[in-house]
């Protein structure tokens, strides 16, 4: 008697254990398998490479650049990645040494004689003095004169070494004269339309 007893307490016991540890695993399974949150989709648009999102957006800019070669994707990237989110000073910086840097490879490859590398880089080193104005903090400095100096003559020399059917011309505005750049369509035969585009501080 006291045999059977004990075998159908054991039983009795193991039973609702058994049911325990069961339901245990279920209440496992149903929380591990639902379907994690989906995160809010960027927009094509933000990089979020730059902690200002207005950098951010100007970065997209250059990187949109690179495709008419006026910049290079690996030089716009490896520029970004030295700007610093507590440094308000560093996006004008660091543009600047990449811009000075090609600026430096343009006179190296000229004067080798490799005209069209030269142009190149010239043309790219404009690009990145102009970046170095996108987020200056001392816009009345005299940085902005040099800097703006050094972009157009270097614009101006890589149209030259690439042999691109321009000219500088000087447009009356106000008492004062705007440099433009003409650029003849080789397929105009004697006069033609002109179309004069104007885009801004920025471009």
């Amino acid at each position: 008697m006291k045999s059977t007893g004990t075998k159908q307490n054991r039983k009795f016991f193991i039973i609702p254990a058994l049911v325990l540890v069961l339901a245990g695993t279920l209440v496992i399974v149903r929380h591990t398998s639902r379907p994690p949150s989906t995160p809010t989709p960027k927009k094509w648009y933000e990089l979020g490479m730059m902690a200002d999102p207005i950098l951010d957006q100007v970065l997209l800019f250059y990187l949109g650049e690179a495709w008419t070669k006026m910049t290079d994707i690996n030089e716009c990237l490896e520029t970004a990645s030295r700007i610093k989110k507590d440094d308000s000073e560093s996006w004008s910086r660091e543009w600047r040494k990449t811009a000075e840097r090609l600026h430096a490879l343009g006179d190296t490859l000229l004067a080798k004689g490799h005209r069209k590398s030269a142009g190149e880089a010239y043309l790219r080193a404009a690009s990145y003095y102009r970046a170095t104005m996108h987020r200056h903090m001392h816009p009345g400095s005299p940085e902005i004169k040099e800097l703006t100096e050094r972009e157009i003559a270097c614009f101006i020399k890589s149209q030259v070494l690439l042999e691109t059917p321009m000219e500088v011309v000087s447009v009356p505005y106000e008492g004062v004269t705007l440099t433009g750049y003409f650029y003849r369509s080789p397929r105009a035969k004697g006069k033609a339309p002109t179309l004069i585009v104007h885009q801004g501080r920025d471009a």
